[in-house]
């Protein structure tokens, strides 16, 4: 799909968003789809595993393993209810720490660490 600009729009069309990644940063997708209430299924590498905890607020599958992105999908379908309690427990998740992702919190915490980077130098 190329760069895109409608991402919302986009995410009101899915229920699952699914982020099979060999390596990743922080994933500000990954972090969209969470706020947008989806049902995340993502590889457990970078910054990811630093997101989802493993069928607490998403599924990690292992990178580069398409069986295990294959029976996570198939999870979902099979367990909806389950699903759906993730999903739920994604969107508290992300109330307990939307501060960590608005502009003021993410601007806070660099400030942070430069200081703290002044201070060691």
């Amino acid at each position: 799909m190329g760069s895109r600009k409608n991402i919302e729009n986009i995410l009101k069309e899915i229920d699952v968003f699914v982020l099979p990644s060999l390596s990743e940063g922080l994933g500000l997708s990954l972090i969209e789809a969470l706020v947008s209430g989806k049902l995340v299924i993502a590889s457990n590498v970078g910054g990811i595993k630093e997101l989802i905890e493993d069928k607490k607020n998403g599924l990690l599958t292992r990178p580069a393993h398409v069986n295990d992105l294959h029976n996570a999908i198939i999870w979902v379908l099979d367990n909806k209810e389950d699903a759906m309690k993730i999903r739920n427990n994604s969107l508290e998740w992300i109330d307990r720490n939307r501060s960590s992702f608005d502009i003021k919190g993410v601007c806070n915490n660099y400030s942070k660490v430069f200081e703290e980077i002044n201070k060691k130098n």
